[in-house]
């Protein structure tokens, strides 16, 4: 297997995000503790079971055309964790509803850091904060577990919060982490070398799609993901082709739970190429979070996303909470 760095030097540090208020993000720990419990130590509350990989970006000659946070002179080096969505570090491969995640940071030194959080649906679970929070407590565990009837009725009241797993039962499971299409979700304000600013949203597209069929993923063992991975970077990097989505007049920016009119066929444009070079142990990712609220200079949050700042605080207490002796 080829390994380009070790990234155990790397600083994997907690910048400046957003301020959210102590108790906005108090709401959010007791939402996430309600659904998934007290946080366990070295398991993480979402997306508990993954892999560290390294690799590189190569920016595109497009990319300063859009954002000057992800246009290169040169390949920088790029930490980042593939994962299964969830607070089960046993949760099977071949779960069809769950969303697989890339969190990735593109460290580029002095030229600033931009992490971000992707997952393998267009869409989040809930168009906002306030929204998400009731979706969380909706899902609060007892002793015998969540409470169907409460489930639905929250379900029932916001229609918009099934779409995220009508999307993933209409698809196929993915094969491979690196055969996913992942999604940015948020809409982010780009500003290119010109000073122009406009608003895009961010998408991973694989080299080639894996899927399996529902009888296909029946015969696939429950770990099998990581096998997969590693059998793939023997042979060679797996590529990614990092895209924008440019937004148009009348795009919602506050709303997470629903696509853009006709954003599947919209023109993209190439943002640069990462290429994962090789596994990377899971104590370098699991040192610190990704939060993405650190972006480079040329990228930014949409003012009216609610969901955006609050991610921060709540990964931070969450790593906290993992990593405590």
């Amino acid at each position: 297997m080829r390994r380009l760095i070790s990234v155990a030097s790397l600083c994997i540090c907690t910048a400046a995000a957003t301020p959210v208020g102590a108790n906005e993000t108090e709401t959010i720990g007791n939402a996430f503790k309600a659904a998934f419990g007290k946080p366990v130590s070295g398991i993480r509350s979402l997306h508990a079971k993954g892999q560290c990989v390294v690799g590189t970006f190569v920016s595109s000659p497009e990319a300063k055309s859009v954002t000057t946070a992800l246009a290169f002179d040169a390949p920088v080096i790029v930490l980042g964790r593939f994962s299964i969505g969830g607070g089960n570090p046993l949760e099977r491969d071949t779960s069809k509803l769950v969303v697989r995640g890339f969190s990735f940071r593109i460290n580029p030194d002095a030229f600033g850091t931009s992490d971000f959080a992707f997952i393998s649906t267009p869409m989040h679970v809930a168009a906002n904060l306030k929204q998400f929070i009731g979706y969380m407590e909706s899902r609060r565990v007892n002793s015998d577990g969540p409470d169907p009837a409460k489930m639905k009725a929250f379900s029932d009241a916001n229609p918009n919060t099934k779409a995220q797993a009508a999307y993933l039962g209409s698809r196929p499971v993915p094969g491979s982490y690196v055969g996913v299409n992942y999604w940015g979700v948020h809409a982010y304000q780009a500003k290119n070398d010109a000073g122009a600013t406009r608003v895009i949203k961010l998408r991973l597209v694989p080299k080639a799609e894996v899927g399996l069929s529902d009888e296909e993923a029946k015969a696939k063992p429950d770990d099998f993901l990581m096998a997969d991975l590693t059998e793939r970077l023997e042979k060679e990097p797996q590529t990614f082709t990092l895209v924008a989505i440019p937004g148009e007049p009348g795009d919602r920016t506050d709303d997470l739970s629903t696509q853009w009119a006709g954003e599947d066929k919209r023109k993209t444009i190439p943002l640069g190429q990462i290429s994962i070079i090789a596994l990377e142990p899971n104590e370098t990712c699991d040192a610190d979070f990704f939060d993405p609220t650190t972006l480079g200079k040329g990228l930014a949050p949409s003012p009216d996303d609610t969901l955006f700042a609050p991610r921060s605080p709540f990964y931070a207490i969450s790593h906290m909470a993992r990593t405590k002796k």
